[in-house]
This record gives C-alpha cells, structure tokens and sequence, in this order.
C-alpha cells in the first residue's frame, strides 16, 4: 500500500462508526518509507493479557507461554505457517514402519544458545529429561510411546531403551509399534532439546536456554512484567532472523494495548477490545494491516458422560440440537464463527464436508421424549426433574456465552444453574471425575494430526480420576479401536477413513455440542513486515523485521482509542 493511505482517515467512518459513542476520532497507521529490502535491526514490542508461569520447554502449558517459548527452543521439525511439518534441527528425518522406528539426522555445526553443539547425544539427553519419574511436564504428547519410556517413567529402568546413538549425528528412535502421528509430535515444545547445561525439569535455577533463533536477553525474564530476547547469531538460517530482539509487556489489559498500540509503542496485537477492533477493522487505512490468525482451536459445552442426566446420550444429542451458534457468535462476530464439529477449520485433518450437530429445536424436543423428559413448550411442563450443575470460569467469554445456553436449553427442559468461578477452581472441578456435570470446554491444536484433538478428548486412555484430557469421561470400544488403528496406519488414505468415521461417533454420541470456533484479528502497525500468524505458535517471528518509520512522524502525534460511550 501507498505511504500515503497511511496517513489517510477515512471521515465517513468516523462519522457513521463513532459518532454513536461520542468519539471523533480512530488512531492512524504511522507512516513508513516505502521499497527497501528487509533490513536487520531493531526490537518488535508485543503483549499478551497474562503473566508467563514457565518457559521450561517441560512445563509450559498455555498458548501464550508457548508463542514465547517456540523462539527460544527449536524443535527436530517443526510446523510451517501453512500447516507443513518439516525439518529443523534434523538434515532429515527417515521412518521405517517396518521396524517401527525413526532416524533423525542433526545438521552439522548447530550450536545452542551456551555454546554447546547440537548433537544425538544432546536430544536423547533432553528427551529422558522430559520423560524423568519426577519431571513435571505440561504434555508429552506421544514421546511415551518410545520403546521403554514408560518404565523408565515409572521409575522401573535407568535408561531408554528406545533411544539409540547411533553417531554424532544420529539418533534412532525405536517405538513400542509405528505410530504414524509420531514424527507430527516432534513438533511439540517438550520434545525440543535444551542446553546440556540446563538441570532437571522443574528445577527452580532452570534459565531458557535452548537451540532457537532467539535466546533470553541480558534484560532477561521480569517476572509479571516483561520478557525480552535477543537474536541468536548462532542461528543456522543466516541473515534470519531480522530483528535485534523481541519483547513481551506481560498482563498488559486489552485497553492498556489500546493505548500503546496506537501511539505506536506496541507493534501487533491481537488482544484488543471488541469496540476497539471493529472501529479499526472497519477502517479502509488498516484494512492491509489485519489479519487472522489461523482458525485451530474450537469451544463447545462439555457434557460429563459419567454422571445424570448425561449418561442419557438421547439427553446430549438434545442439547447439542437445542443450542443456536449464531446467538454465541452474535456476540462477538468480529472473532467468532460457528463451531459445527470435533476439528475446527484450521485444524489437520478437517473436512468441510462432514455433517456435525445442527440447530433444530424440533429435533432437540423429540431427543428429549425419547430420553423419557418429554417436554412441553407452550406450558412449560416436564423435563428434567432437577437443575444440571453448570461450572465456567469468571471473566472469561464462557461467562457471557452461558448466559445464551441458558436460555436455549430452557426451551427444552434443560435447566442448567451457572456458577462462575475462578480459573483454578473451573479447572479442579472439570479435570476431577464425578465432578461437575456440564462446562464450557476446548482444545487447540498442539500439532498437526486429527489424534491431537481424538486422542485428547475422547479416547479412555486419557481419562484419570484427577488431571485427565478427557474430561467427558467419554469412550466407547469402538472409538478407541478406530483411534489406535488410525495411529498404526501408514497409508494417508486409510487414517482420512478412520478419523471420518470417528468424527460422525463424536458427532452423534455428543460428548461435547459444539458451539464455536476463535479467530483472533491481529493488527500491526505498517512499519512491522515478514509478520506471520501461525498455527501452532500464534506468530513467526524469524522473518519479521522493521522498516524504517517516515522520517519527522511522531508516533505519540497519533490519537488514542477513544473510551466506549457508557450509553
């Protein structure tokens, strides 16, 4: 885009957007001096709404950790923005489903962020390290499914038998029966190797220290306040990355962003305030400046299969019948669309042609008959006997979204009585079997394989009595047979027939009715360029680098985000 359209605002915009809140005005894109090749140089200022609890590649457990984490730990493949999983650190990776083992084969000449060289006998270090008896990992993802991983995480050997250096350079890495998701799993934060100075997972001294192109800076890590790093020179995609540095403002609320974003001291976010958002994105001088990130997570109404009444599947189908997804993204359309099946749009594996769960209110009624809860709209008689116990976490979007279940499953003789409650306590009483019986609940994509999202939600073998995925408490034989075949099937075509046919069991047993799919809308300021949204890690930053702003402009010359008229 001209430089010119940066300094444009459009008045009939304002006028017709604005004018209902009292305001006048709508930050302007800070000019840029247009051509140029990418350039090395300067530090990108991002925020995230939350604090950051651990970057030990072991440990952390959020989206937002991990977006940080992914840059400072290079994984043996990785996922491109497209959805590719592809070597990293590996020259190559071979797999034999014969013999059911992979071979990885390291690059010559990496170097971790300590100086140490990236070697066979490094990766097998930091993958025992993760699958140690006491090691506190967020997810290991299928790393148990290396030849000996278990008892050695029991406690019961000393050694991985599953873990072979073979060279410098080679590692072969034997599974209990090939497992075509395994290599997809690489891609995972707690398989990526740390420096071989780093102690044992959980350590409190842990500093990151991994093998990315970004490393923690002399600033450091503060904690509740900032995260900054520092470009890795060590890195093997030379001149990448670009930037001199990256840094993260922690619990920075959505109107303190606002602030910062459009005096140009924050360089992208993706955390603004419903109002602020829309004014922005209905703006023609941002419109080039916005984009979404990757559709790869979904949110539905989870349904505790253990106890009544949602023991009763003709119960869940008529709750997955009964809830309209339009009202939920009515109420933020901007980030919103609807949520029609286990695999959201962005997701490996998803297919636009599957037939899911659909508003039917008529349906939802006949479900509740058969169930033995027949329901009478015009009097409002019958249904379940008792109110259904209904958990969400306070000052989340779950607190106004189940304020529309409730209406909606009201209309069919489903009382559900909310209680909000803080995020622990939402997270105690869903993870804990025999708790609550119904919640709002999700997942994202950790990587790119349909078994991330099946295996997690509702395979048997991920329900524990406390701290389970599967918090459903869903399964079936057949299920779990056609998930475990779809692990051992080399051919592409065969796993596509296995997951389809479990999608349609998820969709008609509805453990979960599913409701809708986030899109965050990231903005960034025009001087930010090579600023990729990605699939797994939010951003990729390697090729982000900064143009130089259009000399004599003042980034503070440009008007805050007015507040929202209280009317």
């Amino acid at each position: 885009m001209a430089s010119a359209a940066f300094g444009t605002r459009s008045r009939s915009f304002l006028l017709a957007a604005l004018a209902s809140s009292g305001c006048t005005d709508t930050p302007r894109p800070i000019d840029v001096d247009e051509g140029g090749a990418p350039a090395r140089g300067g530090t990108l200022e991002l925020a995230m709404l939350a604090d950051v609890r651990s970057l030990d590649p072991a440990e952390v457990a959020s989206a937002l950790e991990a977006a940080i984490a992914s840059n400072v730990y290079a994984g043996l493949v990785d996922v491109t923005p497209d959805g590719r999983v592809v070597p990293v650190l590996a020259e190559r990776v071979e797999e034999d489903p014969a013999r059911a083992s992979v071979r990885v084969r390291l690059r010559p000449g990496l170097r971790f962020h300590d100086g140490a060289q990236v070697d066979a006998a490094a990766v097998a270090r930091s993958l025992r390290r993760v699958l140690a008896p006491r090691s506190p990992v967020a997810s290991i993802g299928l790393l148990d499914r290396i030849r000996g991983a278990t008892r050695f995480r029991d406690g019961a050997v000393a050694e991985i038998e599953g873990l072979v250096v073979e060279g410098p350079l080679s590692l072969r890495i034997d599974l209990d029966s090939y497992d075509a998701a395994f290599v997809p799993s690489l891609t995972q934060l707690a398989a990526r190797p740390v420096c071989p100075s780093a102690p044992a997972a959980g350590d409190p001294t842990f500093t990151p220290c991994g093998a990315g192109p970004f490393q923690l800076s002399t600033a450091g890590w503060r904690r509740g306040e900032t995260v900054a790093l520092t470009r890795f020179d060590g890195w093997f995609r030379a001149p990448y990355p670009l930037l001199d540095g990256v840094r993260w403002r922690l619990q920075a609320s959505s109107r303190t962003q606002e602030i910062l974003f459009s005096r140009g001291e924050l360089h992208v976010t993706r955390d603004l305030a419903s109002y602020a958002a829309r004014r922005l994105s209905a703006d023609p001088a941002w419109a080039s400046l916005r984009e979404r990130e990757p559709a790869t997570s979904f949110w539905g109404e989870g349904m505790n299969t253990d106890v009544a009444p949602f023991d009763n599947v003709e119960v869940r189908r008529a709750v997955a019948a009964a809830i309209d997804r339009r009202a939920i993204v009515a109420l933020d359309p901007l980030r919103l669309r609807e949520g029609n099946g286990p695999l959201p749009p962005g997701a490996a594996g998803f297919d636009p042609a599957l037939e899911c769960q659909r508003f039917d209110r008529a349906a939802a009624l006949e479900h509740m008959r058969r169930a033995g809860f027949s329901y009478d709209p015009s009097s409002r008689t019958g249904g379940l006997p008792r109110e259904v116990p209904y958990v969400a976490a306070a000052r989340t979007f779950a607190e106004r979204s189940a304020q529309v279940v409730q209406a909606q499953l009201a209309a069919i003789g489903v009382r559900i009585a909310p209680r909000l409650v803080s995020y622990t306590a939402y997270l105690a009483a869903t993870h804990r079997r025999g708790g609550v019986a119904m919640a709002p609940t999700g997942w994202a994509q950790d990587y790119p394989d349909p078994s991330n999202f099946f295996d997690a939600l509702y395979h048997r073998r991920a329900i524990a009595e406390q701290d389970g995925t599967n918090t459903s408490f869903y399964g079936s034989e057949h299920l779990d047979a056609l998930l475990d075949g779809a692990h051992r099937a080399s051919e592409a075509e065969a796993r596509r027939a296995m997951f389809a046919e479990a999608s349609r069991t998820v969709c008609d047993e509805a453990p979960i009715a599913f409701t809708h799919v986030p899109e965050a809308v990231i903005f960034r300021q025009p001087f930010v360029r090579g600023f990729v949204a990605h699939p797994v890690w939010l951003q990729d930053l390697e090729r982000a680098w900064l143009a130089p702003r259009r000399r004599g402009m003042d980034p503070r010359s440009s008007p805050p985000f007015p507040e929202p008229s209280p009317w």
